[in-house]
């Protein structure tokens, strides 16, 4: 990491940061003489960002943002595969194994940031937008709108119809909305001698996002928000203290992670889902 520092108001930093996951062991068909291989290697990511941090406009405004480019090689997935080169003649047309997908690119841009409209009225929140891109990876689409069948050599050593793969290469890595943010607004009264009042009003937002590298409208996340408020009276000594609150406001339900998880075959679905409104004393 280099940091800057014009002045005492602000800096600026540049950061080169790498990190790895352990190979892992591949499944049974690594032991049938495909060519697959029975330990996958290492996944590694390279990071590079430049940001800027600091207050500016006399304090009033703090800001904390960087842009970042990260190259991730080896990511390790469990996927239906065409067979690998030089095994077709004895291979099933496609073989469901973890692969190791090279040369996956992931950029974006991250913002903090912190208001001072007055000395007790203040806006703050965050803006996060992302961008990626696959590796060189063709794979069996599972829940394909319009599937390609051909007939040839299957898993159980028979001959039958098998889903074709096809091409990944350059779609969305999972579980990355291309859009969050945040905006609060936050006011503070004293109220003559029995302390302070502290109101917050909250809205977020998640955007679209896909649960698989198929990037399939089947498997889209829809995007959804919420909206809190909160109101806490605290003692003079902050001794004491009590919020009255009210969490997603308008009962949006939100889904944040979806996965079809028996593959090749009768499907069932897992999810997770936001919290219902939830109103509140503490």
């Amino acid at each position: 990491t280099v940091e800057y520092r014009p002045n005492q108001n602000y800096m600026l930093y540049g950061r080169i940061s790498t990190g790895h996951k352990p190979g892992i062991f591949n499944d049974s068909w690594a032991d049938d003489g495909f060519g697959i291989q029975r330990i996958l290697p290492e996944s590694t990511v390279e990071n590079f960002e430049v940001g800027v941090k600091g207050n500016f406009f006399d304090g009033k405004l703090r800001v904390a943002s960087s842009v970042y480019k990260m190259n991730w090689d080896g990511m390790q997935m469990s996927l239906f595969t065409p067979p690998v080169a030089g095994f077709e003649a004895i291979s099933p047309e496609v073989i469901e194994h973890f692969v190791s997908i090279p040369n996956n690119e992931l950029w974006g841009f991250e913002t903090e940031y912190t208001y001072f409209l007055t000395d007790t009225l203040r806006l703050f929140g965050f803006y996060a937008y992302s961008d990626s891109a696959i590796g060189d990876i063709s794979s069996v689409e599972i829940g394909a709108p319009s599937p390609q069948f051909e007939f040839g050599l299957l898993g159980n050593g028979e001959e039958g119809f098998f889903q074709v793969p096809t091409e990944q290469t350059g779609n969305s890595l999972p579980s990355q909305p291309s859009h969050k943010f945040s905006l609060s607004v936050s006011k503070e009264y004293e109220v003559s001698a029995l302390g302070f009042l502290d109101f917050i009003a909250s809205y977020s937002y998640v955007g679209s996002q896909y649960q698989n590298i198929w990037n399939i409208d089947l498997f889209e996340l829809p995007s959804y928000d919420r909206l809190d408020f909160s109101a806490t009276w605290t003692s003079f000594e902050g001794s004491v203290s009590l919020t009255v609150f009210a969490n997603n406001v308008f009962d949006e339900i939100g889904v944040i992670e979806f996965m079809p998880v028996s593959g090749y075959g009768n499907q069932r679905n897992l999810g997770t889902l936001t919290n219902h409104r939830e109103i509140g004393v503490r």
